[in-house]
């Protein structure tokens, strides 16, 4: 899952670990962004070696969402899956009410279920009181799995169209 994945309106960019120094002060702006930083980082703020650490975790399953025809703009998100089956997304706070984060995850989706034909279904977590990312992961058709410790887990089956 090392290719760029194009939508409609973005430009997925994969973690690659050279580019790490650079992506890392990128995404660190984004990510101290209040409501941004609670959720990524519990309200944590991170340096910038911390961030290029986890773009060299996840280079090749995580991508840097920037908005096609931008070029050179910074990156308005991050999408990818860890651990093997759970996604993870995160926008600024300026792009949270045009459907990016939709658009992102159904293009990682589709990547995934690519690479790993056998693969059933993707998980992912939402803090209770993250009703955007909630609502947005209800908008991809994932439905509710379980709640724990404070986070709501939900599921997104394989679409038959892409079944192995």
């Amino acid at each position: 899952m090392k290719e760029p994945l194009i939508t409609q309106r973005l430009l997925l960019e994969p973690w690659i670990s050279q580019d790490r120094w650079e992506l890392a002060a990128d995404l660190n702006r984004m990510w101290m962004q209040p409501g941004v930083r609670q959720q990524v980082w519990d309200d944590f703020a991170i340096t910038e070696e911390r961030a290029a650490e986890k773009v060299q975790e996840f280079a090749g399953s995580f991508w840097t969402i920037c908005e096609k025809g931008r070029k050179g703009a910074p990156a308005i998100g991050f999408c990818g899956i860890r651990d093997g089956s759970e996604l993870v997304f995160a926008l600024g706070p300026d792009h949270w009410k045009a459907d990016f984060a939709k658009e992102a995850i159904e293009a990682v989706a589709i990547a995934y279920w690519a690479s790993f034909p056998h693969e059933r279904r993707l998980l992912t977590g939402a803090e209770t009181d993250d009703s955007r990312s909630i609502t947005v992961l209800k908008q991809v058709g994932m439905v509710f799995d379980r709640e724990e410790n404070g986070v709501q887990y939900f599921a997104l089956a394989r679409p038959r169209e892409l079944a192995a």
